[in-house]
This record gives C-alpha cells, structure tokens and sequence, in this order.
C-alpha cells in the first residue's frame, strides 16, 4: 500500500512540476515578447518622427525658395536630400514592420534586427561622409551663401545638425541592441 500511495504521490508531482514548466515558459515567453515590443515600439515611433522631420523640412526648403533667399540650385540640392533622407526612413520602417514574432521565427526576426542595425550605420556613415561636399556644392552654386555670416551660419547649423544627430544615433543603437538581444534571448530560450 504505501509503493502504491508513493508512486501516486510522485505522479502527482511530475504533473505538476509539469504543469508549472509550461506555466514557466510561458511567462518567459511573454515577458521576452513585451521586451522586444517595447525596444520595437521606441524604434519605431524614432523613425517616424524623422519621418516626419523630413516631410517638414522638404515643405520648409521649398516655403523659403519663396522668400527669394536661396538660389533654387540650393532648393533642389536640400529637398532631394530630404526626399532621400525620407524614403530611407520609409523603408527602415518597413522593417520594423516586417518584424513580426508571431509570423517570423527567430533566427529571421534576429536576421531582421542585424540588417536593420547595419543599415542604420550605413545610413550614418554615408551621410558623414556626405555632408562636407553637400555644404561645399551649396556654397559653390548659391551666390548668396557667399559671405561670412551665410557661411558662419551653415557651418553653425552643420556643427549643431550633427551633434544632435550623432547623440541620437548612439541612443538609438542601445534601442537596436536592446532589440537584438531580446531576439537571441528568445532564440535561446526556443532552443531548450
């Protein structure tokens, strides 16, 4: 009598050992779930405010070819830069949005995360290296940014321009680490 009451008692505790395994997983499993939105959702709501920034900014070079201040070389020249700048933005949220893990596994959401971390450098170090012939042509072509105070103003404007962009590149990179790590915790724990 007392084999029988031990192995009843240990078959009641494998299932519920059991039981409090797949309740643990799935805790697990929701909390990697909400950690990975949360980094998703801050980078996302990041691209579309530049999103936004470039849309305003194209209306704003364009407003000031009105104004009779700029010669429309320097027009055309800064609202392609931000039409461009645009469309990146457009598809770096179309990754974002492609992310999606309940329809990817996790080596393809981790894939995702790593081309949209490169492409974000790629964006960075072009535009880096980029910006010192975009300022040279608009000096070059536009007669009025021919002075010292128009050209004082652009580097200032530059300077400023690039310390506010580098500062949020660092911080958006901690986002698309945090992202990443979320994906290779979730693969980890797939794996076992």
């Amino acid at each position: 009598m007392e084999l029988d009451e031990i192995k009843k008692s240990w078959s009641e505790l494998n299932q519920r050992l059991e039981k409090t395994e797949v309740l643990n997983k799935r805790l697990i499993n929701e909390m990697l779930n909400t950690r990975h939105q949360s980094a998703k959702d801050k980078l996302m709501r990041f691209e579309v405010a530049f999103l936004i920034l470039c849309i305003f900014f194209t209306g704003f070079t364009v407003v000031t070819w009105f104004s009779g201040f700029y010669a429309l070389s320097s027009i055309i020249i800064l609202s392609s830069v931000f039409v461009l700048c645009g469309l990146w933005q457009v598809y770096k949220i179309y990754l974002l949005n492609r992310m999606q893990i309940d329809t990817c596994s996790t080596a393809e959401l981790l894939q995702k995360a790593i081309r949209y971390k490169v492409i974000t450098r790629m964006r960075t170090v072009v535009g880096l290296i980029l910006i010192v012939p975009l300022f040279v042509l608009l000096v070059v072509l536009d007669k009025n940014l021919n002075n010292t105070a128009a050209i004082t103003g652009v580097v200032v404007g530059a300077c400023i321009g690039l310390s506010i962009g580098l500062l949020l590149f660092f911080k958006k990179m901690k986002d698309i680490d945090s992202l990443i790590k979320s994906y290779k915790d979730l693969k980890a724990f797939d794996n076992e």
